[in-house]
């Protein structure tokens, strides 16, 4: 492999994300890839010039409808600000009961998901998440990094966790890597 090719693992680790959200990308045809065999090879060029074109536009190409489930008031409107002031169509939910709630009356495109909450924690918002027809991608925004809930929600494989605080920059990024 020349040192312009990347493996999967490589290339997960190149745009920090979990290599199950690298082989998703592939399988929907969203990120350029070479088929070797039986392995995935990623031309570093490539993938550069798809990062300017996806990721560091930090705007949908369409109004792309992302719901944020926080139960910090003051967050979920920051993170509504960002998201409208980029295109993007935001609904809100201070927990998982009441954003499992809007999925029943919308589709979303996407959802960022607070891992600590009261009535049901982000975890078991996932879970409910993953049993739905129609699953938006998933980044959960916490500031409770480690512990017993980080651990099980990286066993449900969100799509990408983000450390609060998160700069508005890396929000943005994030959110235009999992929506059309």
């Amino acid at each position: 492999m020349s040192a312009e090719q990347m493996t999967a693992t490589e290339l997960a680790a190149y745009l920090n994300l979990p290599r199950e959200t690298v082989y998703k990308y592939v399988r929907a045809g969203r990120i350029p890839a070479i088929k070797s065999g039986r392995s995935w090879v990623f031309d570093r060029v490539q993938i550069d010039q798809w990062i300017d074109e996806n990721v560091h536009r930090n705007e949908p190409t369409s109004r792309a409808s992302v719901l944020v489930v926080d139960d910090e008031p003051a967050v979920r409107h920051v993170f509504k600000v960002w998201l409208e002031n980029a295109g993007y169509q935001v609904d809100e939910a201070s927990d998982g009961q009441q954003a499992l709630g809007r999925m029943d009356e919308d589709s979303y495109d996407l959802v960022f998901l607070d891992l600590q909450m009261p009535t049901m924690d982000g975890v078991e918002t996932l879970r409910h998440i993953r049993t739905r027809e129609d699953q938006p991608d998933v980044i959960i925004v916490t500031a409770h990094y480690n512990g017993a809930l980080m651990e099980e929600i990286l066993k449900l494989g969100p799509g990408h966790v983000l450390k609060k605080p998160v700069d508005r920059e890396r929000f943005l990024e994030a959110a235009a890597m999992y929506t059309p």
